[in-house]
């Protein structure tokens, strides 16, 4: 799997496509100002507060791992996708520096939302469960379940479609709304090939060779 490369392409066309781009992105600066007011306000019934609250986290667990499929945090990352047998053990499959970055990241991203630490930890139950869910390659959900879910759940078809050799998109925890948002959801076609291309699936089930990924990944 080669990383993501954001920033290709030309300089943006001026158009109407171009103002209303502009306009979006003053529009989303208006909406995040009013939602972090909200949110730090706490004016909201627990309901309220664990929807968006909920919403908010999936759309910064997006965007964060988005960010580790770019080129210099996808060294940290290919650890998780290095894994040749996807398993439910592939879900905590971590190495500690991107632990430790992304530890920093949320804390300082949330603890500025001031999202409730209750909202926090339902979010990290749910996504807890769902890891362990979608990791589990030895199974396959049912077909129905798979198309009823899809569009509001990461499913674990979807799941292994990101865990193959040529995956991307599918970036979401718990949610897929996010994915669907932004272009990145995909299906699962054809029979998953884990692992990263180039990076020898033996050396991705030894200790020492597990962390030192970062330094190995082409």
């Amino acid at each position: 799997m080669s990383p993501a490369v954001f920033g290709k392409g030309g300089p943006a066309q001026a158009g109407p496509s171009h103002w209303r781009k502009r306009i979006w992105n003053i529009g989303l600066w208006i909406g995040n100002g009013i939602l972090v007011g909200v949110l730090q306000s706490g004016h909201l019934p627990g309901w309220a507060m664990l929807l968006v609250g909920f919403l908010v986290i999936e759309f910064l667990a997006y965007w964060v791992h988005r960010l580790y499929h770019t080129r210099w945090l996808w060294r940290f990352h290919a650890l998780h996708h290095s894994d040749p047998d996807v398993d439910v053990t592939t879900a905590v499959r971590f190495h500690p520096l991107e632990t430790l970055s992304k530890g920093a990241i949320y804390a300082l991203a949330l603890g500025i939302l001031a999202i409730p630490i209750w909202v926090v930890t339902t979010h990290g139950l749910f996504s807890f469960v769902m890891a362990l869910l979608t990791h589990d390659a030895s199974r396959r959900w049912p077909p129905w379940l798979e198309r009823s879910l899809e569009p509001g759940l990461i499913t674990l078809d979807a799941h292994l479609l990101h865990h193959t050799t040529e995956g991307e998109g599918n970036y979401g925890d718990v949610l897929s709304v996010w994915d669907h948002a932004f272009g990145t959801y995909h299906w699962l076609c054809e029979e998953p090939v884990f692992g990263v291309q180039g990076f020898d699936a033996a050396a991705a089930c030894r200790p020492l060779s597990m962390l030192t990924t970062p330094w190995r990944i082409r």
